[in-house]
């Protein structure tokens, strides 16, 4: 049953990692895509 529950929590954490990833990119993508330089940009102004 340890095994099981193991398995279930490595995937959860496996998920929330890979979303957080891709919520990220998509963040990057959008200023992008807004004409903003996502490596220049100035969060200070």
């Amino acid at each position: 049953m340890t095994t099981e529950l193991k398995k279930l929590f490595s995937w959860k954490y496996a998920g929330i990692l890979v979303g957080v990833k891709l919520g990220m990119a998509a963040v990057a993508y959008g200023l992008y895509r807004a004409g903003l330089d996502p490596s220049s940009f100035a969060f200070g102004r």
